[in-house]
């Protein structure tokens, strides 16, 4: 007699709840793909984890040396450059996360080609790694607050929301261009523009306060504004200001309900663009 054929019928989803769902149940092959990253990211290389200090450092002494005089006011070089690195972490959050996680799906074509996971692991991992390099950044960032005499508190949790809000936004933004970017090549050529158009656009460098009111109302459309304000506010006193950082929330919030609804979509249409 002859066993009994058991019969295996694969089926896309059919709700929104369903994509979830089994994005929830991979943890596991997304913990194996940060610690993939990571191996691959800093593979053959002198300085290894120390290239996350690298990025911080770099933007935060040309800041200071280039631009310091003209837009640090009435602060002194010490309490302008804690101000900079801090503001520093949220802005290479958001680009580190959005730069990798729209290139996440072109550059692991001959993975999607040859397995069936949720495609929408592959972002979310580029936001992991980001968000890890962020720590490593944050923790030089108050090292070096500290260093210029800064004063730290209960305030340094400031530093830890603005990266995630950062992140939270970049990751609804890689979610939207992701697929995008695999069936028009021209996203990944206007990408650099935009985060470069974002940074100028935020006030990683000076106070925003020290622009007219206009000018004021028109940089706080750019969500990294109100990371950045959280950031600067990590060290010292003060709090930042509640409109600018609920509206980066709620672009946030907005961005990542549009990308997971938009992935979803087109998640089953990527292979046949790879």
């Amino acid at each position: 007699m002859k066993p009994a054929t058991v019969k295996t019928l694969i089926q896309p989803r059919s709700t929104l709840r369903a994509f979830v769902r089994e994005a929830a149940a991979s943890h596991e092959l997304l913990t194996f793909l940060v610690l993939r990253e990571f191996l691959v990211k800093y593979k053959q290389t002198k300085l290894g984890f120390a290239w996350a200090v690298v990025k911080p450092v770099v933007l935060t002494a040309v800041m200071v040396l280039s631009f310091g005089e003209l837009l640090r006011g009435d602060m002194s070089r010490a309490a302008y450059a804690s101000q900079v690195v801090v503001s520093v972490v949220p802005f290479l959050v958001f680009s580190q996360t959005l730069s990798s996680g729209v290139a996440s799906l072109a550059g692991n074509a001959g993975l999607i080609s040859k397995v069936y996971f949720p495609r929408v692991l592959l972002p979310l991992t580029a936001a992991c790694v980001a968000l890890v390099d962020s720590l490593i950044a944050a923790l030089l960032a108050l090292f070096v607050a500290l260093a210029v005499g800064a004063t730290l508190g209960p305030n340094v949790l400031f530093l830890v929301l603005s990266a995630l809000l950062a992140s939270a936004c970049a990751v609804g933004l890689a979610l939207l261009l992701g697929g995008l970017a695999v069936r028009y090549r021209d996203v990944n050529f206007a990408l650099p523009f935009f985060v470069q158009a974002l940074y100028f656009g935020s006030p990683v460098g000076f106070p925003i306060e020290r622009l007219s009111v206009g000018a004021q109302q028109l940089m706080a459309l750019n969500p990294l504004t109100g990371a950045v304000d959280l950031a600067r506010h990590a060290v010292g006193t003060g709090t930042p200001d509640a409109g600018r950082v609920l509206y980066a929330v709620a672009f946030g919030v907005v961005a990542l309900a549009c990308g997971v609804v938009h992935f979803a979509k087109v998640e089953a249409r990527i292979v046949d663009h790879l």
